[in-house]
């Protein structure tokens, strides 16, 4: 049995590298997904998606969602609180200066799971 995760009190973000395929699993809070390299093929709620460097993907809070990633996948992960603009899986078109910002920020470690984070 798992431990229920706490809420989200503001969003957390974290550029994520993937290899492989990871379990389905659900998370209590919305993720955005934002593709910064190369393609990850997702699952969720049954339906086939994916994510790469020229789309991005919401994960509503309480989808079921796994992932593979046949080659490495560099992603930016955004973990936040549901509303309306998160309620549906939606894949969507992001600007694209933000990628460009942030592969400038300063202060990106190596987190788990090879992940880059902020914090």
């Amino acid at each position: 049995m798992s431990t229920p995760e706490a809420p989200l009190l503001r969003a957390e973000s974290s550029v994520r590298e993937y290899r492989g395929a990871y379990a389905a699993h659900r998370h209590a809070h919305a993720q955005v997904l934002v593709g910064l390299r190369g393609t990850l093929m997702l699952q969720v709620e049954g339906r086939n998606a994916f994510v790469d460097a020229a789309c991005a993907l919401v994960i509503p809070a309480g989808c079921s969602h796994g992932y593979l990633a046949p080659s490495a996948a560099e992603v930016l992960v955004v973990d936040c609180a549901g509303g309306a603009a998160l309620d549906r899986v939606r894949r969507f078109a992001p600007r694209p200066r933000p990628r460009r910002c942030w592969r400038r920020c300063r202060g990106v470690r190596r987190g788990r799971r090879g992940a880059l984070s902020t914090s």
